[in-house]
């Protein structure tokens, strides 16, 4: 998982910006705003996602903990560095 996608913010993002992404996804995936089981499930495995996330990197020392322990994982997800490593390889 990398937590900068499941919260929508790049991997510079200011911790501001990290802070506000993750409340505005858990207002929106909050499950008490849905009603079918089928919904609340969902709802309930998202939030999951983001907690998880924001443990990971919601306070500075935990991000450079995280990007310290994981720069590979990080930077290989990354969209441009996908066509770096391909062009490298042809």
């Amino acid at each position: 998982m990398n937590p900068y996608e499941v919260l929508g913010v790049e991997r510079n993002a200011k911790e501001e910006t990290i802070k506000t992404a993750y409340r505005k996804l858990a207002r929106k995936w909050h499950p008490d705003l849905f009603h079918t089981d089928e919904e609340i499930r969902i709802a309930e495995e998202k939030m999951k996602e983001l907690n998880a996330a924001w443990e990971l990197i919601g306070t500075p020392e935990k991000r450079a903990s995280f990007d310290t322990s994981n720069p590979v994982h990080c930077i290989l997800e990354s969209e441009n560095a996908v066509k770096l490593f391909s062009s490298m390889t042809e």
